[in-house]
């Protein structure tokens, strides 16, 4: 890795989030069915629960919030919320969120690029989400690194909604896979075609660094979390799609996994 790499897929996302932000939450389906969003309530449940029994309040570092989907649901959920993205645009969409509705606390909104940030951040967090971000960098593990010495004492990492880099253990598992992907992307092709084609024709190859090695290797995750001195609370491996009922049919039915959620504690 060089740091014109680092440079070159920190400047992809910054353009890639400009142009989309603001049609993020409409091209997303796979953030807002009904499956996902249950899924990322009982992780964050989850979490609250490992840090039980705490004295003051629960701060929480949502990593690249994005338009603010997983943050809402941390205030929700009674955690004081800083919200950091290296999108000034998909920040302006979140914070016109909060201004149409009512949150208490409101989340603290930051722009920044995550690397800088947790380098030369003072606070320290009792859980640091990375939803759906990592996939974007090109060093996971200094991004681990990092986020375990902004953690306190027992404090908390998910994460979660990651391409899951895997070999294909079963074959006909593979094909029904595949089978009920063709579906699901057709719709969700039905459903954004009002969209301005600037919108449906937008570049990821670079932005969606990890992709290109065929997701993130979860091994390699946890491998790292423990040498930050992390113990994995539970890793979950599930199929994420477009929508709510090909997600139930995939993780019930085929049983098949693309994506990855892990929860670890510190010390």
């Amino acid at each position: 890795m060089t740091h014109c790499e680092r440079d070159d897929v920190v400047a992809a996302n910054i353009e890639v989030h400009r142009l989309e932000a603001p049609y993020y939450d409409a091209l997303h389906y796979e953030e807002n069915n009904f499956y996902e969003r249950s899924r990322r309530r009982r992780a964050i449940e989850e979490a609250k629960r490992i840090l039980e029994g705490r004295r003051h309040g629960l701060k929480a570092l949502d990593v690249g919030c994005g338009t603010g989907k997983m943050s809402l649901m941390l205030a929700e959920a009674a955690f004081e919320v800083f919200s950091m993205d290296l999108s000034f645009e998909m920040l302006a969409v979140f914070r016109e969120k909060l201004r149409q509705r009512k949150v208490d606390p409101e989340p603290r909104l930051i722009c920044a690029d995550m690397f800088t940030f947790l380098a030369d951040c003072r606070e320290r967090f009792d859980l640091i989400v990375f939803c759906g971000i990592l996939h974007h960098v090109v060093d996971v593990p200094e991004a681990i690194r990092l986020a375990s010495a902004r953690l306190n004492d027992g404090g908390v990492i998910m994460i979660t909604h990651e391409p899951l880099k895997q070999t294909i253990s079963s074959k006909t598992r593979y094909m029904f896979h595949r089978a009920l992907a063709a579906p699901d992307e057709a719709l969700y092709r039905f459903c954004i075609r009002r969209l301005p084609d600037e919108a449906k024709s937008i570049d990821y190859s670079m932005s969606d660094f990890q992709r290109q090695f065929g997701g993130i290797d979860a091994k390699m995750v946890v491998s790292e979390l423990k040498d930050n001195g992390l113990s994995v609370i539970s890793e979950r491996k599930y199929c994420a799609r477009r929508f709510g009922l090909s997600c139930m049919i995939a993780n019930t039915l085929i049983r098949s996994q693309n994506t990855f959620q892990i929860i670890a504690r510190l010390g």
